[in-house]
């Protein structure tokens, strides 16, 4: 089947492109060739989580019930999760909506690839995963609005998030030694209305050209093109939770944005399977 995902790209508004989604009637063992390079598989489980959660359990506890699902992520000991031949990792990914600061509550990492691989060999990431809606947290524009009636116009809201579920997923680069020297990163969000794609495993392939791809130094971002810097070595992928934009509301409201304004927590509670990098 293919499903139409919204494509947010850094610098660019947003726009849909056809990304070819298997729908799987389970997580199936995936064949593997010399052209992919295994992140996340049975085999290579070295994955790594961190999180902020622990900043905001002083508040209005909100985010409390999620302490432990927001931590490190592992293998899904559920009856009936198990895969044809692995545990899936099951965890949830949290997101802020109206302040920058700490935007992203956690966020996973892999730098342990089954073999080193460069940008310039990539056509593309392939993800085998499932969105779980029963214990994910996502309101939708409507809820949003009574949410933040009389203080933030439906228009702000409209530029930051429309209640789907989007993944941030971000290819970077080897950490120079110096730095002062750039690096190479490749980042995109995707998303759909949740009501699609929840509760079913999905196989998802994104071409390597619609990232957006960009120098970083001295943690200023610079455009740039992958052709130019194809030998540049892939040193790991990160997944975060992320708004339609990529922004919060202090982003869209400037000096009108107050810390005054309730927090709101999108929660993404998902299963990963297997996570592939295809080579050319």
């Amino acid at each position: 089947m293919s499903i139409l995902l919204f494509i947010v790209q850094l610098g660019l508004s947003n726009r849909l492109a056809a990304i070819e989604i298997d729908q799987l009637s389970h997580c199936a063992p995936t064949a593997t060739s010399d052209s992919s390079v295994a992140v996340l598989d049975s085999s290579h489980t070295d994955m790594q989580a961190w999180s902020h959660v622990g900043a905001y359990l002083t508040g209005d506890g909100s985010l409390a019930p999620l302490q432990k699902r927001v931590g490190l992520i592992g293998p899904d000991k559920v009856p009936g999760a198990q895969c044809r031949d692995c545990w899936p990792f099951r965890g949830a990914l949290v997101v802020k909506l109206s302040d920058w600061t700490q935007q992203h509550v956690n966020g996973l990492e892999v730098k342990n690839f089954s073999e080193p691989v460069v940008f310039g060999d990539l056509k593309g990431v392939e993800i085998e995963l499932k969105f779980h809606s029963q214990r994910s947290q996502i309101l939708d524009q409507s809820e949003l609005t009574v949410r933040y009636r009389q203080q933030v116009s439906p228009g702000a809201l409209s530029l930051v998030d429309h209640g789907n579920a989007n993944l941030g997923i971000t290819l970077f680069g080897g950490r120079p030694r110096s730095d002062s020297a750039a690096t190479l990163n490749a980042e995109i969000i995707i998303g759909q209305d949740a009501s699609l794609v929840a509760d079913r495993w999905l196989r998802v392939f994104i071409p390597i050209d619609e990232f957006a791809t960009y120098l970083e130094q001295d943690y200023q971002r610079q455009p740039a093109q992958l052709l130019s810097n194809h030998e540049q070595p892939v040193l790991g992928l990160r997944l975060v939770a992320e708004t339609e934009s990529g922004q919060q509301l202090r982003n869209v409201l400037g000096d009108a944005w107050h810390a005054a304004l309730p927090e709101t927590f999108k929660v993404l509670d998902m299963s990963l399977c297997r996570i592939r990098l295809l080579k050319h």
